[in-house]
């Protein structure tokens, strides 16, 4: 998450590494659970739908889609204000087709997710 966060959102990038917030902190129950444990259940299943046709890439986006609808607010704050406005991530996502229109602009591949995951040690073996 954090190579497509440094590739989409610089700024945010940026601050989430002067603040040592690290992705694992507010994308893991992102992509645990494909955001059922945070999102709106109605949402969710519009996220999943596309999740289904598309596949893993739109998960990447929808989490960039997050966070660069955010983006502005979280740059005004700090560690602790971070961790906490994730835990409140439900509440902060008002219009949904800006969402999941924000989230299909992305040019997110497949092969891009890979290159990603091979950095982070991921890739799959025998390929």
């Amino acid at each position: 998450m954090g190579k497509s966060l440094k590739k989409y959102a610089t700024k945010l990038y940026k601050h989430f590494q002067n603040e040592n917030i690290e992705s694992s902190m507010y994308a893991s129950p992102w992509f645990i659970t494909i955001f059922a444990h945070v999102l709106p259940f109605p949402l969710v299943l519009r996220i999943w739908d596309i999740y289904l046709y598309e596949g893993m890439n739109f998960i990447f986006k929808i989490s960039l889609a997050i966070l660069k609808l955010n983006q502005k607010k979280l740059l005004l704050l700090h560690y602790e204000d971070i961790i906490v406005y994730f835990n409140k991530i439900r509440t902060k996502i008002g219009d949904w087709e800006k969402l999941l229109k924000t989230a299909v602009s992305f040019n997110i591949s497949d092969k891009l997710i890979e290159k990603w995951a091979a950095g982070c040690g991921l890739q799959e073996e025998n390929k």
